[in-house]
């Protein structure tokens, strides 16, 4: 496996690679790391749960009692489970980030896949709870407990769910012939191209 340090971008012209448009790292200007929708769409997260944590908090400051009641049909033993799942799920996927700056993609793509089943596994524990409530009667009209419960608890279970399958991606191996990229890529989907200056003699077959 070869490791490319610092590859060179390169704008299209035609079907070839214009090598007199390269841009350096240090003329382009700063952006936000990632994709910008996953900006978005923490911006959009922080919002929800900046309007109801507090919500949460003032209505059992109004109703203790009900609080207290409703809290107690809850199914605490699955609790310490789901946090460790979810815990787990982000130390993986941090690991597997590092490694993938290393040049190490194997060993990348592991920890990537083990994030993955942890994050399944919060996902069907918390479907089931879903269900269970939801056989019992305790829906999102059952009182205002519950219905601060299902947003918020279902609102997270919507942004895991959704991270789960934003990453589950299958890689695609792509072959450089002649400086350019040829790959099938399955329609319906969007995707981000890279250009990349490769050394002939190193004989690498890129990965995306």
């Amino acid at each position: 496996e070869v490791a490319l340090s610092k590859p060179e971008f390169f704008l299209p012209a035609g079907n070839a690679l214009n090598e007199s448009a390269s841009i350096s790292a240090a003329t382009k200007p700063r952006a936000l790391p990632g994709d910008l929708a996953m900006w978005f769409f923490i911006l959009a997260e922080l919002t929800v749960f900046g309007i109801l944590i507090p919500s949460f908090v003032v209505t059992e400051r109004l109703h203790p009692a009900l609080f207290h009641a409703s809290r107690a049909l809850l199914d605490t033993s699955t609790g310490l489970i789901l946090t460790l799942s979810l815990l787990t799920a982000g130390l993986l996927a941090a690991l597997a980030v590092e490694q993938v700056r290393h040049s190490r993609h194997r060993t990348g793509a592991w920890l990537l896949a083990g994030a993955q089943l942890s994050a399944s596994f919060y996902v069907v524990i918390k479907f089931n709870e879903y269900r269970h409530l939801a056989s019992l009667g305790l829906d999102i009209e059952y009182d205002a407990f519950f219905r601060l419960y299902w947003l918020l608890t279902g609102f997270h279970f919507l942004h895991v769910l959704l991270g789960l399958l934003r990453d589950s991606g299958v890689p695609h191996k792509v072959v450089a012939t002649g400086g350019q990229f040829q790959q099938s890529l399955p329609p319906g989907k969007v995707y981000q191209l890279m250009r990349v200056r490769l050394d002939a003699e190193a004989d690498v077959v890129p990965e995306i």
